[in-house]
């Protein structure tokens, strides 16, 4: 039977000859005393020297087995042999026994030697068996006490409630009032004429006017452009050679057919005869038209070489240099208008109900102001007006373009600052006047459509929907007969506004009618009450 666990067998050194302690020993391993070993113990023990008996005398050291008790039967010779000291036979035996070192061993025997009675009992154990029960009870303990530590909450003294703050605003007044429609479009100017200069014969250019550069304004009939005109002068010459040939030829084919035509009455001649004076007069009239007419052109070709303008404009831009020869047709430079520019002002399809727009020509004329769309803060406008609009909308923006004529655009002779062509406008078309509603600052607007109202008598708020009737940059104008004439309307962006929250209202630090003015905090509007602008700091 194998047992799980034996101790080492001990180890001792004996001298090999009786009563000679100087011979070389030797090292044997001795089975475990009995006692010592038991099954399932881990026998950790210190090496130690204690006699032992032996069961063989000679020269070399053997096994030997622990000494027996008082009791044991077959004690040997060395029976006696207990106390460490030398034996009958003046034998020393020492033994180290070899402890606390556990491996497994292989028992020849299947029972367990009984322990003598005198063994005695190692007490090592016990600390151990104590601490391994004593040590988790206290961690335990430490826990539950230290759990109850904690889990008791500090009694904490309760402030008392705060009293909810007051939500701080600007208000302004709203009256019905009637409100006057500005429809804000923007256009590009543009001239109503525009060409390109072209000469109408060929030539070399000798001359170019001052006039025809870039920018230059002329005068309708100012010579811009000159070619060379010998080429023309000598057609003329020519033409007006064969002219007065031709009136020659006419004369005489006249004076012969009236001599024929008397000679015929007194019967002197053939009728024969007078008919061909009269073809031959005839002849002459005809050559006489054709030279007259290759003179007029010959004329008009030399009049040609020099270009003119076909009405008072400005120069866009020149393509032609002196000296170019240019051919029939040729483009010299591009020319518009300066009596009156137009611009095409977009008004959208939701706008039209708003506006009342001439239909023909004979409709009155809707008048249109101008802005400077790159000087926005400017103070310089001109005056339009809207003569027709387009047939159709724009597809793809559902637009309906108007045109709008500004007389004297360049101020040439009205002094005022020009509107040059390409500029970009702004136009501010009046539209309908719209009656009894109400003007809301846009900035008292909440996503488009929510406001908030204060109660006269209780100072709080009160959120409202409303629906805009119309709206520009400035104003959203709504009809809404349930909000009283002198309601009160909070102007002041506020991050969070409960409903029925106390107000603190903000008094206008000038209250005093007044033009809108961007330092200031109020705006007075006539029959509009205070407008107040958004405030940074609430």
């Amino acid at each position: 039977m194998q047992h799980p666990r034996m101790c080492t067998p001990a180890i001792r050194i004996r001298p090999s000859g009786y009563g000679n302690p100087c011979r070389a020993s030797t090292l044997r391993a001795t089975p475990p005393a009995a006692g010592v070993a038991r099954r399932g113990r881990n026998c950790i023990m210190a090496l130690s020297v204690f006699p032992v008996a032996s069961r063989s005398i000679g020269d070399h050291a053997s096994f030997i087995a622990a000494a027996p008790g008082p009791d044991r039967k077959g004690a040997g010779p060395h029976s006696a042999c207990s106390s460490g000291t030398a034996c009958a036979k003046g034998t020393a035996h020492l033994r180290f026994r070899a402890a606390n070192i556990c491996r497994p061993k292989m028992s020849h025997s299947t029972e367990e030697p009984p322990a003598p009675p005198d063994t005695p009992v190692p007490r090592r154990r016990m600390p151990a068996l104590l601490l391994r029960a004593v040590l988790p009870v206290g961690i335990l303990a430490a826990g539950v006490v230290a759990y109850l530590i904690l889990s008791v909450e500090p009694e904490q003294t309760k402030a008392p409630p705060t009293p909810p703050q007051p939500v701080r605003t600007r208000v302004v007044e709203l009256l019905a009032q009637n409100y006057p429609v500005i429809i804000r479009t923007h256009g590009i100017v543009q001239p109503h004429t525009e060409i390109s200069l072209s000469s109408q014969v060929a030539g070399r250019i000798t001359r170019l006017s001052p006039s025809f550069d870039d920018g230059a304004f002329f005068s309708a009939g100012e010579v811009l452009v000159e070619l060379e005109a010998e080429d023309y002068q000598t057609a003329l010459a020519v033409a007006e050679a064969r002219l007065l040939g031709a009136e020659a030829a006419l004369q005489l084919a006249r004076v012969n057919h009236e001599r024929n035509s008397e000679i015929f009455r007194e019967n002197l001649i053939s009728q024969a005869e007078v008919d061909l004076t009269a073809a031959n007069l005839k002849q002459a009239t005809a050559d006489l038209n054709s030279a007259t007419a290759q003179a007029d052109r010959a004329r008009r070709d030399l009049d040609r070489t020099k270009i003119r303008a076909p009405f008072d404009g400005r120069v866009r831009s020149r393509q032609a240099g002196l000296g170019q020869l240019v051919g029939t047709g040729s483009p010299l430079g591009v020319i518009f208008t300066v009596d009156y520019a137009e611009v095409r002002l977009p008004v959208a399809g939701t706008e039209l109900p708003f506006l009342v727009l001439p239909d023909s020509a004979e409709s009155s004329r809707v008048e249109v102001e101008l802005r400077n769309a790159l000087d926005p803060a400017g103070t310089e406008s001109w005056s339009a007006r809207i003569i027709r609009t387009e047939g159709t909308l724009n597809e793809s923006t559902l637009e309906l373009f108007v045109i709008a004529r500004v007389d004297d655009p360049f101020g040439r002779r009205s002094g005022r600052a020009p509107l040059r062509i390409g500029q970009p406008v702004v136009g501010l078309i009046p539209g309908r006047v719209l009656e009894g509603v109400m003007a809301l600052p846009r900035v008292a607007v909440r996503q488009l459509d929510q406001i908030f109202l204060v109660d006269k008598t209780e100072l709080t708020l009160k959120a409202r929907t409303i629906v805009p009737l119309w709206s520009d940059e400035t104003h959203i104008v709504i009809r809404d007969p349930e909000i009283a004439n002198g309601s009160l309307l909070a102007t002041t962006h506020l991050v969070y506004a409960p409903d029925g929250a106390k107000v603190e209202i903000i008094p206008d630090i000038d209250s005093a009618p007044a033009t809108a003015d961007v330092t200031s905090n109020t705006i007075i509007k006539p029959n509009q009450g205070a407008i107040a602008k958004p405030d940074k700091k609430s």
